[in-house]
C-alpha cells in the first residue's frame, strides 16, 4: 500500500511540474434573491474576499466576475435591509465555472439587532427559511469530500449526528433508531419512491444511489421534527434540489469510478432569455468491464444505469418553468453454479434473478404574484417496479423449482400546488395542497414444503393520497421566532386520516449563541405490499386482512443548542424524544412490528397486522465542526441513543437498529503543489455499537433442518462493536480551461471483521456468520472542460 501511494505522489508531482505555473482564472456568475420572495435583488455587491474584485447585481439580480484565480474562494455578499452573507470555500476549477444562486436574508427590526457571525454560505442553518431544528443544510462537495461516501448523498448522511447506515453494503439510513423506512425521499419539491438501483420495494435504500451528485445542488437533510410542508414521514427528509445548467457556456464531464461510467453535459438553450439544460447518463463500471471480457472474478455482476436530467426557461412565454427527470434501470443475477467453494450462500443451494427500475419525471410553473408573493405548481409522475425470481438448484448448478416469484409496479401521479407570501418582514406564509393517486400491481407467491404454489398477493387498483399544509414564520423580536404549522393527510384506500400540528421556537442568544426547541406530530402510511399482503382461509379463499392499516404516528421533541465559536469553528447540541403509536403488529402474540422494517431484505409476507404497535426513541447528540479553513477541516459527531419498542406480546424490547451508540471523526488536509493543483487527504473513522439481533437455537435448526430463533429473546444480543476507517487520496489537477480529478480511497484500511449476521446452513448444519465489507478500494477519474 505504501509504494502504492508513493508511486501515485510521484505522477502526480510530475504532473504538476509539466504545466505552466502561470495563474488559471476561472469566472464566478450567480443570481441574488430574497429567501422568502425568490425574487431578484437588483444593486447587491458580491465581492471575493482577500482579492479586489467585485461586482453588483443588475436587474435580474445577476453578477459576473471574471478572472477569478482558481482554488478555495470566498465571498461576500451585501445588501441594504437585509443580512449579510458569507459564501466560503468555492472550489473553482479550470474546467467549469462557478454559478450560484444565493439567498438573502431580510432584517425584520431596524434597530436592536443581534447580529449573527456568517459562516461557510450558513451550513449551520437550512437552506429552507422555516427548518429551525435537527436540519443541516449539506453541500453536493461533500459527497466527494468525505471518505468512505463514494460519491452518494445517502452515505454522506451518515456522518451527521444522529444517523447510521444498516450495513457496508447498502445505503439505508437508520434515524434516532427508526426504520429506514421513515424517510421521506423529495427531488425538486415533489416525494419520490426510493431513488436507488436495486432498492426493495417499499423501502428507502440500496447499494448504489440513482442520485448523481454531480447534478444536484446544496440541499437540506432533516432528522426529526421538520415542519408542516413535509408528511408521510416518521424519521426525517431528504430535500434535494437539481441544479440548473450553465445558461452561458457549454461544459461538459467524464467521470470512471465505483458508481459507474459517465457522461455529463449542460449550456445554453437560448442564451437571450437565459434557458439552460443539464443531463448526466451513468452506466454501470462493472457490467462494463463483463462486457469487454475482463473477468472480474465475482458471482452475479450487478448490471445498471441512470440518466438525470434538468431544463430551466426562467423567461418563457408562460413564465419560469423547469423539467426535470431522474431514473434508472438494474438487474443482477447470483447463481448457484458460478459460487466459488465454501462462499456463503445465504439462500442455500439456490438462484438469484432480481430486476428493479425507478423513474420520476416532472413539470414546475412558478408564478411571480408580485415582490412578496408567488406560486409554485408541479405535475409529476413516479415509477417503481421490481421483480424477484428464486429457484432451487440440483448439484450441478441447474434450476429446478421456482421457489418465490414477484412482480411489483407502482406508479403514483401527483398534481401540487404552492403559494408563499411574505406579508411583511416579520411575518411569512407558506400553504399548499398536493393530490397524488397510487396506482398498483402487486403479484407474487411462494412454493411451500408439500409443493403447492401459496400467494401472497394478487391485486392491482388506485387509491388516492391527499395532503395539505399551512405553516407561518413570524419574527417576534429581534432575538424570538416562531415556526407554526399544521399538516394534514388521507389516504382515500381505507379512508384513513391525519392531523398534524407543528410548533418550533429559535431563541438568538447573541450573535454566537441560539436555542432552538419544536413539537411536531407525523404519520406515514404502510408500504402498499403490505396493505395488500393476502392470506388463505379454510375455504380456500384469498382475503386482505391488512387492508385497513392505519397511519403509525409520532410525536417529536427537540431541544437544541448552537454555538459558532468563531467563523470557522461550530458547536451543536440536541436531544430529543420520540413517541411511536399505531405501528403494525401481529394479531396474535408475538414480537413482531413494522418498526424493524428494514432490518432484512424483501417485503414482509405477514398477514393479519392491526395498529396496536409502540415505540419510544431518545437520545442526545452533539457535533463539533471546522468548516474548512487554513488548508483543512474537521467534523466530530457523537450520538448517544435508545430505541425501543414492543409487538402484540406487550414486551419491550430493543429495536434492530438500537446500536446504542455511534461516534464519526472526519479530518480532512489540502496541499497547493504549484499554483494549480492540489493534493487532498482525506480520512475517517466510524464507531458504533454492534447490530442487534436475535439469538439461534442450534440444536432446534439441527432437528428441523431449518432456522429456529430464540423468539423470546429477539434483538436481545449484540455482535461486536463495529469499527470502520476509512482514508481517501485526491489530487485535482488544473490546466487551461481542462480540470481533472484522480482519487483513490480505502475503505476498511485495517480490513477489521465487522460481524453483519449469523445465519443457519442447511447444507452443513451449522451456524455460519457473514462479515460486513473488508478491505475496499474505490478509484475514481473525473474530467471536466
Amino acid at each position: 500500500m505504501k509504494k502504492l501511494y508513493g508511486v501515485l505522489l510521484v505522477l502526480l508531482t510530475i504532473n504538476a511540474n509539466l504545466q505552466a505555473q502561470n495563474t488559471i482564472t476561472q469566472t464566478i456568475r450567480g443570481k441574488i434573491i430574497d429567501q422568502e420572495t425568490e425574487t431578484p435583488l437588483i444593486g447587491a455587491l458580491v465581492m471575493i474576499e482577500n482579492l479586489e474584485k467585485g461586482a453588483s447585481t443588475d436587474l435580474m439580480g445577476e453578477f459576473v466576475i471574471e478572472n477569478v484565480p482558481i482554488g478555495r474562494q470566498s465571498l461576500a455578499v451585501t445588501y441594504l435591509g437585509y443580512e449579510d452573507q458569507t459564501v466560503s470555500n468555492l472550489i473553482l476549477t479550470s474546467g467549469k465555472e462557478v454559478v450560484l444562486t444565493i439567498n438573502m436574508v431580510e432584517k425584520a427590526f431596524e434597530s436592536g439587532e443581534v447580529v449573527v457571525i456568517a459562516s461557510e454560505q450558513g451550513k449551520d442553518r437550512a437552506l429552507n427559511e422555516m427548518a429551525t431544528v435537527s436540519t443541516r443544510q449539506f453541500r453536493t462537495e461533500e459527497t466527494q469530500r468525505y471518505a468512505g461516501a463514494r460519491g452518494d448523498v445517502s452515505r454522506m448522511a451518515t456522518n451527521f449526528a444522529g444517523v447510521s447506515g444498516a450495513n457496508d453494503s447498502r445505503n439505508d439510513i437508520i434515524i434516532r433508531g427508526n426504520s429506514p423506512l421513515g424517510l421521506l425521499w423529495r427531488i425538486e419539491g415533489i416525494d419520490v419512491p426510493n431513488p436507488n438501483h436495486f432498492g426493495g420495494f417499499g423501502s428507502t435504500g440500496g447499494p448504489v444511489s440513482m442520485l448523481n451528485n454531480n447534478v444536484l445542488a446544496n440541499s437540506d437533510f432533516s432528522t426529526g421534527a421538520f415542519n408542516a410542508e413535509y408528511g408521510n414521514a416518521n424519521s426525517g427528509v431528504f430535500d434535494l434540489k437539481l441544479r440548473n445548467g450553465n445558461n452561458k457556456k457549454y461544459e461538459f464531464l467524464g467521470q470512471i469510478g465505483f458508481n459507474g461510467v459517465e457522461l455529463g453535459a449542460e449550456g445554453p438553450i437560448n442564451k437571450e432569455n437565459n434557458s439552460s439544460f443539464l443531463a448526466n447518463y451513468r452506466y454501470s463500471t462493472l457490467d462494463l468491464f463483463d462486457l469487454i471480457g475482463i473477468n472480474l472474478g465475482v458471482v452475479g455482476i450487478p448490471k445498471y444505469q441512470d440518466l438525470s436530467f434538468k431544463i430551466n426557461m426562467p423567461k418563457s412565454a408562460l413564465g419560469n418553468i423547469s423539467i426535470f427527470g431522474v431514473g434508472g434501470v438494474s438487474s443482477i443475477e447470483m447463481l448457484a453454479k458460478e459460487r466459488e467453494e465454501g462462499e456463503l450462500n445465504l439462500n442455500g443451494e439456490q438462484d438469484l434473478r432480481n430486476g428493479t427500475s425507478m423513474g420520476v419525471i416532472g413539470i414546475t410553473h412558478r408564478y411571480i404574484i408580485n415582490d412578496k408573493s408567488f406560486t409554485k405548481f408541479t405535475l409529476s409522475g413516479t415509477v417503481k417496479e421490481e421483480k424477484t425470481r428464486i429457484y432451487d438448484t440440483d448439484s450441478l448448478g441447474e434450476k429446478t423449482n421456482l421457489n418465490y416469484n414477484s412482480n411489483f409496479i407502482q406508479q403514483r401521479y401527483s398534481a401540487k400546488l404552492i403559494y408563499q407570501n411574505k406579508i411583511n418582514r416579520r411575518l411569512t406564509l407558506k400553504t399548499g395542497v398536493t393530490a397524488n393517486y397510487f396506482y398498483s400491481t402487486l403479484v407474487d407467491s411462494f412454493r411451500t414444503d408439500d409443493a403447492i404454489y401459496q400467494t401472497i398477493r394478487n391485486t392491482e387498483g388506485g387509491a388516492f393520497l391527499i395532503q395539505g399544509f399551512a405553516q407561518t414564520k413570524y419574527k417576534l423580536t429581534p432575538k424570538w421566532t416562531m415556526v407554526s404549522g399544521l399538516y394534514g393527510q388521507a389516504l382515500e384506500l381505507n379512508n384513513s386520516s391525519s392531523i398534524e400540528p407543528r410548533l418550533a421556537f429559535q431563541y438568538q442568544i447573541n450573535g454566537k449563541q441560539r436555542l432552538s426547541m419544536a413539537y411536531g406530530r407525523h404519520a406515514q402510511m404502510q408500504p402498499f405490499p403490505v396493505y395488500f399482503n393476502q392470506t388463505i382461509t379454510n375455504t380456500d379463499n384469498y382475503i386482505e386482512t391488512n387492508k385497513d392499516l392505519d397511519f403509525t404516528s409520532s410525536n417529536h421533541f427537540v431541544l437544541g443548542y448552537d454555538y459558532s465559536i468563531n467563523d470557522n469553528w461550530r458547536l451543536k447540541g440536541e436531544t430529543y424524544y420520540q413517541s411511536i403509536t399505531n405501528a403494525p403488529i401481529e394479531s396474535n402474540v408475538s414480537n413482531f412490528s413494522m418498526l424493524n422494517y428494514g432490518n432484512n431484505f424483501g417485503n414482509t409476507g405477514i398477514d393479519s397486522l392491526v395498529n396496536g404497535g409502540v415505540g419510544r426513541n431518545y437520545g442526545l447528540e452533539l457535533t463539533i465542526e471546522k468548516f474548512f479553513s487554513d488548508n483543512y477541516y474537521l467534523l466530530l459527531t457523537t450520538s448517544l441513543f435508545d430505541s425501543k419498542y414492543a409487538g402484540s406480546d406487550d414486551v419491550w424490547r430493543n429495536t434492530a437498529f438500537n446500536t446504542n451508540y455511534m461516534v464519526n471523526a472526519l479530518v480532512g488536509m489540502e496541499f497547493p503543489i504549484g499554483k494549480n493543483n492540489f493534493l487532498t487527504i482525506d480520512l475517517k473513522a466510524a464507531l458504533a455499537g454492534g447490530r442487534r439481533y436475535t439469538p439461534l437455537n442450534e440444536a432446534a435448526s439441527i432437528l428441523a433442518g431449518e432456522a429456529v430463533y430464540y423468539e423470546d429473546q429477539a434483538f436481545e444480543e449484540q455482535f461486536r462493536t463495529y469499527f470502520k476507517p476509512d482514508i481517501q487520496l485526491s489530487f485535482r489537477s488544473n490546466m487551461k480551461k481542462v480540470s481533472q480529478i484522480w482519487s483513490i480511497s480505502i475503505e476498511n484500511f485495517v480490513n477489521r471483521d465487522n460481524v453483519f449476521s449469523q445465519n443457519y446452513n442447511e447444507n452443513t448444519n451449522q451456524i455460519d456468520t457473514e462479515y460486513q465489507l473488508g478491505l475496499f478500494p474505490v478509484f475514481l477519474y473525473k474530467i471536466e472542460f
